[in-house]
């Protein structure tokens, strides 16, 4: 099973519409993005461990799903700490001052994260591409009287986080294939410093991957516009 991907289960939180489920993910979302209190990115933190009980999908299939993102987001907070100087210096590590105000940025953007991460895994992993698709363009129906592409924005929402678990694959073959040359017992700094060898040929497979899509796509007529047509 891919990580990431659909786990039919017959759970609560599987039972529940996937319109209500998608509109309850943007909710959460929203609200991670414009708070700045730990408290409540907490709360959320702790809502969401529940929910991932309640779903029946297993812990260790969720945290193994999250792994591979883990390293990128750790990867994000280390570059911050480089980059970001503000606030009082608190003391210095190898040489680097390190400043109180940017731990705490470090650490909101790295929970903020972390819980987009994790949401983004229950959606995909209790909630099948179609009942997805159709849930989005439910919602949506009320902006087709005013003539809102509500079909193709539902299809690129359900695509873009069906692609979560298509990453969370590709990173975790580079991985195993890094592994099988030999560099799997590299220490936490070195893995750190060579983590760009893996985001490289992420980023490759991916363009790869939408090329192909918008290939797929295009054969069915989605992205043919009405200029194209005319000719």
């Amino acid at each position: 099973m891919k990580l990431g991907s659909f786990v039919p289960r017959e759970s609560l939180i599987h039972r529940v519409p996937a319109a209500w489920k998608f509109l309850l993910f943007l909710a959460m979302v929203v609200i991670v993005f414009i708070t700045k209190s730990f408290l409540l990115l907490g709360g959320i933190a702790l809502v969401m461990g529940a929910i991932v009980f309640l779903s029946q999908v297993g812990f260790r299939n969720f945290l193994m799903s999250m792994k591979p993102l883990l390293w990128f987001i750790l990867f994000l907070g280390v570059f911050q700490f480089f980059m970001v100087k503000e606030g009082t210096v608190l003391f210095r590590l190898l040489g680097f001052p390190v400043y109180d105000q940017t731990l705490l940025i470090i650490a909101r953007v790295t929970l903020r994260l972390v819980i987009l991460t994790g949401l983004s895994l229950i959606l995909t992993m209790t909630t099948s591409p179609i009942a997805l698709a159709k849930g989005i363009e439910t919602l949506g129906k009320p902006l087709a009287v005013i003539g809102f592409p509500i079909k193709d924005t539902a299809l690129a929402f359900s695509i873009a986080l069906r692609f979560v678990p298509v990453f969370l694959g590709e990173f975790q073959r580079i991985g195993d294939a890094r592994r099988s040359r030999g560099f799997g017992n590299e220490s936490f700094l070195q893995k750190i410093k060579h983590l760009m060898a893996t985001i490289i040929p992420l980023l490759v497979s991916a363009l790869q991957h939408a090329e192909e899509l918008g290939d797929a796509l295009e054969i069915r007529g989605y992205s043919v516009s009405k200029k194209n047509q005319s000719k």
